[in-house]
């Protein structure tokens, strides 16, 4: 059934880089984006990893070289959502599992706290940063110590935002984000 579906309407024709296999991911996803008509789906979800971004080691040389590939690949799924006519109903996010220390440990960074969360389409209200910027000094009032920064924004905030869009009620959201009742805000409004 899918493979018939993509045959028919999974066509996308924007270059994804070559030897990127998040880039080869989001090829996929676009496609099936595209056949969404044919495979009878509404509402899709999709999930994508790259990794390599564990630098406790060789991190000046590992890390430009995996913000390039997320960024072509991410370009080059934009660009394909527009070309299929989607780029306002899919959005984009871009999360980790754990953050980097501000401190090195010789030749790279330990397993820290705080870290930054993208979200791309043309539903989000973007060109935004949502949540305070830490101060980055060591030993500063953001610094809990060894350099892991205190977070000001939860993932948990983020990902309500997401759900709301993605049509959880609002008044079910503390159900599906048990840990929303810790924060003054439960959504950060970034989507449109």
């Amino acid at each position: 059934l899918v493979s018939a579906a993509l045959d028919a309407e999974g066509t996308v024709t924007t270059p994804f880089p070559d030897s990127n296999r998040l880039g080869d991911q989001l090829r996929m996803v676009a496609r099936m984006v595209a056949a969404r008509g044919a495979l009878g789906m509404e509402r899709q979800v999709f999930f994508v990893r790259i990794g390599g971004f564990d630098t406790h080691a060789g991190q000046l040389e590992d890390q430009p070289v995996l913000f390039a590939q997320l960024s072509q690949a991410l370009a080059a799924f934009q660009t394909a959502l527009a070309e299929i006519g989607a780029s306002t109903c899919v959005t984009t996010a871009v999360v980790s599992e754990f953050g980097r220390t501000l401190s090195s440990n010789g030749q790279g960074t330990d397993h820290g706290w705080g870290g930054h969360y993208l979200a791309l389409g043309g539903a989000v209200a973007g060109r935004e940063i949502y949540g305070t910027m830490p101060s980055f000094a060591l030993d500063g009032p953001d610094d809990a110590g060894a350099g892991r920064m205190i977070p000001t924004t939860s993932l948990d905030q983020f990902a309500a935002t997401l759900g709301e869009w993605f049509g959880v009620p609002t008044a079910d959201l503390g159900t599906v984000f048990p840990n929303l009742g810790g924060f003054a805000a439960p959504t950060l409004g970034f989507m449109a």
